[in-house]
């Protein structure tokens, strides 16, 4: 699927880009400074527009100042019994409960990019090759987020050990496997809201779905796999939705991390099996796990230094951080 272009210029703002590479230096500088605040506002719409994080994490800003603490749920695992209400005798006052609760601190981080092109394309108000340029920019900045958050989540669900389907060939996704994280995720939280609402999984693993006999899945959700519409296509599976994510799999990406992630447990993990999968509760509660703290959103600039080398070209940065806040919310299945 082609991404979606960061920025669709009018007839303004294509004069605006040949201008910035006019002989006059005031009218230069005016055009680039210009030309930067447009592209701002564009990022800022569509830097996460092609992400793998979409409606996982939820974006915080934080004011000037303000410091990224995050307080911890009061409702720990084992805590159950300790949380009862009391029955009250005849007489007497009702005992208190102190309650003192824990917060975490998130280390924000700058995050930087930067993309050039010769000045000429600029002069002659080639759109079609800064756009491009524009792009490879923009990808930086999401595949850096992308891997950052998603690292963040592995390391949280890892910690809850792992879910499998102990009768299943290697590297095979069957529906026992996914029901058995259903109930994996109600026993790590405790509570009877808790459900496994989306699943994360490789190309392959939902290919396997159009194995399945058809007594385990309708037609229509075999069909959707491959042809759903976008957005919404994705499908359900016990009102699970079912994300493709490419950089599960074997030899990709996030499964090299998940290997170092594991430690010491990666070999009993992946001794017989392949690869794994990412079952998350995303329902919006009020201790909502998922945090995305933003100190600064991105900022986009002209970078006047090079047109000494006659190429133009723009830099930016922002600072953001990921967190988990309550590992309950992620579990690991492998296959």
């Amino acid at each position: 699927m082609a991404r979606k272009k960061i920025f669709t210029p009018n007839d303004r703002q294509k004069e605006l880009l040949r201008m910035t590479a006019s002989e006059k230096e005031s009218e230069m500088m005016a055009a680039r400074k210009a030309l930067a605040q447009a592209l701002e506002g564009a990022f800022r719409a569509s830097v996460l527009a092609d992400d793998t994080l979409d409606g996982i994490f939820e974006r915080v800003p934080l004011a000037p100042g303000a410091d990224s603490r995050f307080p911890l749920h009061f409702f720990a695992p084992g805590e159950e019994d300790e949380r009862i209400a009391f029955v009250m005798p005849k007489e007497g006052a009702i005992p208190q409960r102190f309650i003192e609760g824990d917060e975490l601190y998130v280390p924000t981080y700058v995050v930087a990019n930067s993309i050039d092109w010769a000045l000429r394309y600029s002069r002659d108000a080639r759109w079609d090759v800064v756009q491009d340029a524009l792009d490879v920019f923009r990808y930086g900045f999401v595949r850096r987020f992308n891997d950052d958050g998603w690292h963040t989540i592995i390391q949280a669900a890892v910690t809850n050990g792992r879910v499998v389907d102990s009768a299943a060939a290697t590297g095979v996704l069957t529906k026992k496997l996914i029901t058995n994280l259903q109930i994996g995720i109600k026993r790590l939280i405790g509570g009877r809201l808790s459900k496994v609402t989306d699943i994360y999984l490789s190309p392959e693993a939902l290919a396997d779905i159009r194995n399945w006999a058809d007594t385990e899945v309708d037609e229509q959700t075999r069909r959707e796999i491959f042809v759903g519409p976008e957005p919404g296509g994705l499908p359900r599976i016990f009102t699970i939705m079912l994300h493709e994510l490419q950089e599960l799999g074997v030899g990709q990406p996030y499964q090299t991390y998940m290997t170092s992630a594991t430690g010491a447990n990666k070999s009993a993990w992946f001794t017989s099996d392949e690869e794994f999968v990412i079952a998350l509760d995303l329902q919006r509660r009020a201790n909502y796990p998922f945090k995305m703290p933003i100190r600064e959103d991105v900022r986009i600039f002209d970078d006047p230094s090079l047109h000494r080398s006659a190429r133009a070209g723009v830099y930016g940065w922002a600072e953001v951080g990921f967190t988990c806040l309550d590992a309950r919310y992620a579990l690991v299945g492998t296959l």
